[in-house]
Parts: C-alpha cells; sequence; structure tokens
C-alpha cells in the first residue's frame, strides 16, 4: 500500500503564512497504481505517489545495484516517486545530503543556495491534509499537529512579487538543472529546490528514486565487510548484501524441502 496524491490540478499546494494545505491523498495498492498509469487515460486527475519507502517493498530493494561510488553511502531513508509526470511541489530544503535518481521522465529544478533563505519566506506553518476514502465515500481536511518549517512561501508556478518584494533578490542566484533517466543530482542538505515532473513520451509516467544519506557518517571510513550492520544509518553495501543473503538462504530453503 501507498499513499497516491489525487488532484484536479497540477500538484496544489496553498501555502499560507500560517498553515499549508497538501492536495488530497487516498490508500491504494502500487500496482494498482502503476495499472491506472499505465493505462494513460485522461481521468482529468493526476495521480503521484511522494515518497514512498522502499523499506517495505523487498522485491524492489533487493533489485537496487549501487554504484560503487555509492556504496558506503550511509542510509537515512531511501523512497520511490510515480506519477503522470504533471505534479510538482513546493519550494523547499531537507536537512539531510540527498542523490535524486532518475529513472523515467525528466524532472526540471529551479535551485537555490542556503544563503537565500532569508530571501524565500520561510515559517514555521501547521501542516493541513486534505484526503478521501473511496470505499467510504469521505473526504475532509485535517490538521495533523505537525508544524512544518522547511517550506517557502514563495510559489515558484505562480510567481507574485508584489507580496514577496525580497524574492527578486533570490532570483539573482536562482539556477536550473533538468534531470532525465540515468542522471543523479546530488542535492547538498539546505539547498532550496522546486522540482517540477515531465512524463515519459512512450510511458506516459515519471518515475524516480531518492537516497538521503547522513553526510558525516558517509564520509567516515567505511566499515569492514565482517562489520554489523548499524540498522539506523547503514550502507547501501550492507543492504544490498544483507538482502542478497536473505534470497539465498530462502532459495536453499526451499531446495532442500522435501
Amino acid at each position: 500500500m501507498v499513499e497516491v496524491t489525487v488532484t484536479l490540478q497540477k500538484g496544489l499546494f496553498e501555502v499560507h503564512p500560517d498553515r499549508m494545505e497538501r492536495p488530497p491523498k487516498t490508500d491504494m495498492r502500487l500496482r494498482d497504481l502503476v495499472r491506472i498509469l499505465a493505462l494513460r487515460a485522461d481521468i482529468n486527475k493526476t495521480l503521484y505517489t511522494r515518497q514512498a519507502p522502499l523499506w517495505p517493498m523487498p522485491a524492489l530493494l533487493s533489485s537496487l545495484s549501487p554504484l560503487d561510488w555509492m556504496e558506503a553511502f550511509r542510509i537515512f531513508d531511501l523512497n520511490v516517486w510515480i506519477g503522470d509526470g504533471h505534479f510538482h511541489n513546493t519550494l523547499h530544503n531537507d536537512p539531510y545530503d540527498n542523490f535524486l535518481c532518475g529513472i523515467r521522465g525528466r524532472k526540471h529544478l529551479l535551485l537555490f543556495p542556503p544563503e537565500q533563505t532569508p530571501n524565500l519566506y520561510y515559517a514555521q506553518r501547521r501542516d493541513i491534509q486534505a484526503f478521501f476514502a473511496v470505499s467510504r465515500g469521505e473526504y475532509g481536511r485535517k490538521d495533523t499537529g505537525i508544524i512544518s518549517s522547511n517550506t517557502a512561501g514563495v510559489d515558484m508556478a505562480s510567481l507574485d512579487l508584489e507580496t514577496f518584494p525580497l524574492f527578486a533578490r533570490a532570483l539573482e542566484s536562482q539556477t536550473y538543472c533538468e534531470l532525465g533517466p540515468g542522471d543523479i543530482l546530488y542535492l547538498p542538505r539546505g539547498h532550496h529546490h522546486h522540482v517540477f515532473s515531465e512524463p515519459d513520451p512512450d510511458e506516459g509516467s515519471n518515475l524516480a528514486l531518492n537516497v538521503w544519506i547522513h553526510r558525516e557518517q558517509s564520509l567516515a571510513e567505511p566499515p569492514a565487510v565482517e562489520d554489523p550492520i548499524n540498522y539506523r544509518a547503514p550502507t547501501l553495501e550492507q543492504i544490498h548484501r544483507s538482502l542478497s543473503g536473505s534470497e539465498a538462504a530462502a532459495s536453499a530453503e526451499s531446495c532442500a524441502a522435501p
């Protein structure tokens, strides 16, 4: 099961001075989302599963084969992002170093360095989540109780320099990046980014993986093969080796069964 954002508009987030209102989401089986996207039917909706953790998906997780230079990364989280390619999020920053990996479709990123924080109208905002449950016909909004502080007040899809005059200074240092299949973008923590997705012209969907890492632990001496796994910050190599070992043991056990 994954949480899927479903909205009539292309990634509608309403960022107000005191709150952030997220678009509606519902729970869906991953395979059902993939089937809907594969139909490429015009259902007048934008579908997107944001930041779906790979930990509950061992079949997908075990298929990852990290590049040599990534094996020693100490992992905070691994997430998959799947949608129809018409979603965009808010301008924000993350507290962890991020490696954004393009798999299908393209992503367009507007980037600002950390020193532009005062010009991007960050604030403490209540997190309001819209939701609906198809089976019960319920729709509503609820205060999650979370106070968000990593979202800028500026809407990059609809600039308003009269309301946000300081943002004109930030635009002087804005950079742009296009991420395609096979590309990896390194986003150091604290760097502001606004991501616009674009579907693959043949498949009609967008797919990406992001790897959040613990920077200081990743830069330390890599663990030896016999070192126990630190489950709060395992390396990609340890994750891959552990899953491969589990699969081998399960296969051997199956062969030995009468």
